[in-house]
């Protein structure tokens, strides 16, 4: 891991543990080298709103099957 003082590669480490794909991966690192914060705080929130709409799709599907669960 890199040193913590040196935040851009700091940033571009985190941003390869996301998770995300080739295409949202290079844009994020992108908008980190472009030193584009704003740009980076859209794109993260955008991807935030995302994994939390498959999140709560998620739930509901749990609960769907504890419900099954219980009535079997």
């Amino acid at each position: 891991m890199p040193e913590a003082n040196d935040r851009q590669a700091v940033l571009e480490s985190c941003v390869r543990d996301l998770g995300l794909d080739e295409r949202d991966t290079v844009s994020c690192l992108s908008l980190i080298r472009n030193q584009d914060s704003d740009g980076l705080q859209r794109f993260l929130s955008g991807k935030r709103k995302e994994s939390l709409e498959r999140a709560h799709l998620m739930e509901r599907e749990l609960e769907r099957i504890d419900a099954l669960l219980r009535r079997i």
